[in-house]
């Protein structure tokens, strides 16, 4: 009777405010990504967060996408990941340092998928990801792998808000999201899906 399941929630009105179509254009514009798919990944640029993967399934994606892929955050890796850019000779990546949560939502409004790479290493797994809270309060379609916790414990729909993904698999984790950039039928579909289930995501959730 003192044992009780403390969901992994966020205070969703920090991420779901309403930004208007003026607000995103003028972020896209800021940004030089006016007329590209956005392929987004928030967090810290370390070795567990998989970004090499990412990397990896981003230059097969640009061969047949018109994508830029944000990367936001900073991290021991962030000079290991520019300079793997540079050897894979990819385009429109763009680096972001530390965004504040109450300008952050601006960044998940604007992109077409949210990508949480992560992978397991001797020391860490991925506990759970709140960045797919705050990316499916904007509506994002998520691509996950199977080590994060998030889209192992119910938060990702597998087929629904977004796809889950085998860890350090670079072809299935493009696989995945070229489904979602090639599909504006189901992309849509996984961000009515997205915001449907994170709204009833909260303190008061029950499974």
């Amino acid at each position: 009777e003192k044992i009780f399941i403390g969901w992994n929630t966020l205070d969703n009105t920090l991420f779901n405010k309403i930004i208007s179509q003026e607000e995103k254009l003028k972020l896209r514009k800021n940004l030089g990504l006016k007329d590209k798919r956005i392929i987004l990944s928030v967090g810290r640029l370390v070795e567990e967060k998989g970004l090499i993967y990412l990397l990896n399934a981003y230059k097969i994606l640009q061969k047949k996408h018109n994508t830029a892929l944000l990367l936001i955050g900073d991290g021991a890796k962030k000079d290991f990941l520019k300079n793997e850019v540079k050897r894979l000779s990819l385009e429109n990546i763009i680096f972001m340092d530390y965004i504040m949560n109450k300008e952050l939502c601006q960044y998940y409004s604007i992109a077409d998928v949210f990508v949480l790479p992560s992978i397991t290493i001797k020391t860490w797994k991925e506990p759970w990801g709140f960045v797919i809270n705050e990316a499916m309060n904007q509506g994002c379609p998520v691509v996950a792998t199977n080590a994060v916790g998030a889209a192992m414990g119910g938060l990702v729909d597998d087929g629904e808000t977004g796809f889950i993904v085998p860890e350090k698999n670079s072809d299935k984790l493009a696989n995945a999201i070229d489904k979602i950039l090639s599909n504006t039928t189901l992309q849509n579909d996984m961000k009515k899906n997205s915001i449907r289930k994170i709204q009833n995501w909260n303190s008061d959730f029950q499974s």
